[in-house]
């Protein structure tokens, strides 16, 4: 296990999508945009080694960068979150991400979903990278799912969740393989 890892139990998934069941409606928008600060302002940087070559020389050296999950939205305005390599010489980290999280509110009276609440949230992994057989920085995704539905769950006590990565704890983060930057 390379330290940007974690096991994935049985009874979870990271990949698969969260549906909560919200029962606040008064701007959920805002609510929806503050949960998504809370829970990338809980997600660590990262240290991560790389391979470069320095302009001009034949050789590639070994040098850190940070990974930090940035927001934006992509071109229908749902919110997105992405884990990204901050490098120093690039300064468009948002191109260069590990994976990524769209986060969209919805009113439930035009779905199909046997929820009771008024407001349903959609937490999908739309895009993520792998190397080795492995998800790149799942203990990072795990993380920042779980504080996504924490920070709706305190919000609204009655929130109903359905959907992957159920009995997630903390001790994925407190894992002695994990290294944050700093």
């Amino acid at each position: 296990m390379n330290g940007l890892t974690v096991p994935i139990r049985d009874d979870d998934s990271v990949l698969a999508p969260l549906i909560l069941g919200f029962h606040e409606t008064d701007e959920y928008t805002d609510l929806v945009d503050l949960v998504m600060q809370s829970a990338t302002s809980g997600v660590p940087h990262i240290s991560a080694p790389r391979s470069i070559v320095p302009a001009g020389q034949r050789k590639a050296m070994s040098c850190n960068h940070t990974r930090k999950v940035i927001l934006g939205k992509d071109r229908t305005g749902n919110r997105l979150a992405r884990l990204c390599d901050v490098r120093k010489e690039d300064s468009d980290a948002w191109d260069h991400f590990r994976w990524e999280v769209s986060v969209k509110a919805f009113d439930n009276a035009a779905s199909s979903f046997a929820i009771d609440a008024p407001t349903l949230i959609r937490i999908a992994v739309t895009a993520f990278t792998v190397s080795e057989a492995v998800l790149d920085s799942s203990f990072c995704l795990f993380l920042f799912r779980h504080l996504l539905v924490k920070g709706f769950a305190a919000i609204d006590p009655e929130l109903m969740t359905i959907g992957g990565q159920r009995n997630w704890t903390h001790d994925y983060w407190l894992s002695p393989q994990v290294t944050p930057a700093g």
